[in-house]
């Protein structure tokens, strides 16, 4: 915060949520690993005082569909991680798959959530009125809010709900569908969430 005063910066873009993780006081998603073990230090909190002591906005930076990066979280968090929680629930069904397969989680590479699952839009719209409710954030920053690429589009829940959707629309590409799905999210987070 002091540097960025110094360098009279306007607006801190803070990470607080890297893979359906909590860089904050947990609220749906565990605590990341990456604050170590003080579950009283809130560096959301901090940086947002510490910034409007400044005149400095604090924007809240989350990676939307990204929901692990190489090993899976712990089964025993609380809250429970979305990756283990959404297995129980929908199976791999809420993931995006590669090959006619579920992703795997990579050594360096993110699992992804499916964006055309409803229950995963509801998630990142419920995360993004927890922080709204509870922190006096300027603004957020939706980050990797996408497909991962374009043959990852190819799960069970998009395929119905592509056929569906052409059904409806023969003209709709898949490309401009999933294009939707993003797009509804992010309509859902500005009307709901703000």
């Amino acid at each position: 915060v002091e540097r960025a005063a110094y360098a009279h910066l306007n607006v801190i873009l803070f990470q607080v949520r890297g893979q359906a993780d909590a860089l904050y006081t947990p609220g749906l998603e565990p605590r990341s690993a990456l604050l170590g073990r003080n579950p009283d230090w809130d560096p959301l909190a901090e940086i947002i005082a510490r910034a409007h002591e400044q005149g400095i906005e604090v924007h809240a930076w989350l990676n939307v569909y990204p929901v692990a990066l190489g090993a899976l979280p712990a089964a025993w968090l609380q809250p429970r991680p979305m990756v283990h929680e959404f297995n129980a629930l929908y199976g791999n069904q809420w993931l995006l798959w590669q090959g006619g397969k579920p992703m795997q989680p990579g050594a360096n590479e993110y699992l992804w959530a499916n964006p055309a699952h409803p229950a995963v839009v509801e998630r990142v719209v419920a995360v993004c009125s927890d922080l709204l409710a509870r922190y006096e954030l300027d603004g957020l920053h939706l980050d990797y809010v996408r497909y991962a690429g374009a043959a990852l589009a190819y799960d069970p829940v998009s395929n119905r709900a592509y056929a569906s959707a052409a059904a409806e629309t023969p003209s709709l590409s898949r490309a401009d569908w999933q294009r939707a799905q993003v797009t509804g999210l992010v309509e859902r987070v500005s009307r709901e969430a703000l």
